[in-house]
């Protein structure tokens, strides 16, 4: 639930900072305010984070796909 509110809020935080510039700080990030490091920073963060979602959506699979190969094992009068 919290993931939802965020995604839905995210774009709303970004239209305010960018619509009333009188009561937010500019945005750096897409007019070009982050010097070199930082931009490497956030792209080794961000290809870091979606490489960590992939391996942990990989192993729930691969859990989930042994959870039932042993149900179907141990079930008793089942015979694949």
């Amino acid at each position: 639930m919290v993931g939802i509110v965020g995604f839905v809020d995210v774009p709303i935080i970004f239209l305010a900072v960018n619509l009333w510039r009188t009561q937010h700080p500019t945005t750096i990030v897409f007019e070009g305010g982050l010097t070199p490091p930082m931009v490497m920073t956030l792209l080794v963060c961000i290809v870091a984070f979606t490489v960590l979602s992939i391996v942990m959506i990989m192993q729930s699979y691969f859990l989930k796909t042994a959870e039932v190969e042993i149900d179907s094992l141990t079930a008793p009068g089942q015979a694949d």
